[in-house]
């Protein structure tokens, strides 16, 4: 039976650099509450892994809970500022950066995982997360009858490769930047998309408004059409 546990030898590490467990580089690895809450209107934010789908988490679209119940669940489980949620129960693999003050509780869907400051960037450690090589993990660790699930162990198996701090933020510098150029891209291919769309739709619009006119008079049907 194959070991479910991947080898060093299947994590490319660049000269320098060093290959880490998740559980080495975080202080804390666990997940969200374990039975569903009592849900309020007014209350504080309760997180699933379909909040954190977007960008921008939708505050007025988030479950809420009374605050007892959250700080009942804080002892175990308190997302801070700099921590990534990531999602390990139905769909699995995605993350988000803690970039808000408020508080909140996350569901058991979540994981939340602390990054010890010393060793790794929060921002470099989501942009692994998001990586092809951290997929390929999850989805060789993930357990599937009917739901995908990602154990709180696999997640911390999951290896990861660690440059130095400074490595750590030339990289996630050059990506912002990357990835800033990429946006604005998209928004002016978006644009011309749309625009074409618009040019598409009128001549189509106008084209068949022609043909109705010049054709589908009853009175008016070329010899090889059929009324």
């Amino acid at each position: 039976k194959r070991d479910s546990k991947m080898s060093q030898e299947e994590i490319v590490v660049p000269k320098g650099w060093e290959s880490k467990k998740l559980s080495e580089i975080c202080s804390k690895i666990t997940d969200g509450a374990h039975k569903t809450p009592t849900y309020v209107t007014d209350g504080i934010p309760f997180l699933r892994v379909k909040d954190i789908h977007l960008d921008q988490i939708n505050w007025n679209n988030t479950k809420r809970i009374p605050k007892q119940e959250h700080d009942e669940l804080i002892k175990r489980c308190k997302p801070e500022k700099g921590d990534i949620l990531y999602s390990k129960n139905g769909t699995i693999g995605l993350s988000k950066i803690v970039d808000w003050e408020n508080e909140f509780s996350i569901f058991v869907s979540l994981a939340l995982l602390k990054p010890k400051k010393e060793l790794v960037e929060s921002k470099f450690l989501k942009m692994f997360l998001d990586s092809t090589q951290a997929l390929s993990q999850t989805k060789k660790r993930s357990k599937s009858v009917t739901v995908t699930n990602l154990h709180l162990e696999e997640i911390r198996e999951m290896l990861m490769p660690i440059p130095s701090i400074p490595t750590q933020k030339q990289i996630v510098a050059k990506l912002d930047h990357i990835l800033g150029e990429l946006e604005v891209k998209k928004e002016k291919i978006i644009s011309i998309i749309e625009q074409n769309k618009q040019r598409i739709d009128f001549f189509e619009k106008n084209f068949f408004s022609q043909i109705m006119k010049k054709y589908l008079q009853i009175d008016n049907v070329p010899e090889t059409w059929t009324v």
